[in-house]
């Protein structure tokens, strides 16, 4: 029997439906407390999901745990190489956090965010719900939420 994690997803309003047109597709931010990462305004809406251990990766240990050159993450890598104007082998040490895209001149949030969105894109085609990363509020998880249920608390 495996073991499971709560995660957190805090929200200035109600979650009706999951949406993949948005910043970051059928993703969400999660954290391991309920209300840590705020999401702006004085009504704060807090769901939870339970994940199983072994479903979420962490960015830092994606290419150590499997091969970069693996064909489901080929489109993925060559997408960050093209958006980061970087090598394909540069692009999987920013996809794994190994290198920081804040290194790079001329970087803006927009391009950051699209980064995110690719690690966590690469962490579901390795077979994962989602992804351990590093951001503003520094540990956060990127859970994709077209196949996930979560309570509202």
């Amino acid at each position: 029997m495996s073991a499971t994690q709560t995660y957190f997803h805090t929200s200035p309003t109600a979650i009706t439906e999951v949406r993949t047109d948005g910043l970051f597709g059928s993703f969400l931010f999660f954290s391991l407390e309920a209300g840590e990462h705020e999401a702006g305004g004085n009504d704060q809406i807090i769901y939870k999901t339970e994940i199983s251990d072994g479903e979420i990766i962490e960015a830092g240990s994606m290419f150590f745990e499997h091969d970069s050159t693996q064909e489901c993450l080929r489109s993925i890598i060559e997408e960050a190489s093209d958006l980061l104007g970087v090598s394909t082998d540069e692009a999987a040490d920013y996809l794994d956090e190994s290198k920081s895209e804040w290194d790079i001149d001329g970087m803006d949030g927009d391009t950051s965010w699209a980064r995110q969105l690719l690690t966590a894109r690469a962490a579901l085609a390795l077979g994962y719900r989602g992804v351990e990363i590093e951001d503003e509020h520094g540990t956060s998880y990127m859970i994709d939420m077209s196949k996930q249920d979560m309570q509202r608390m």
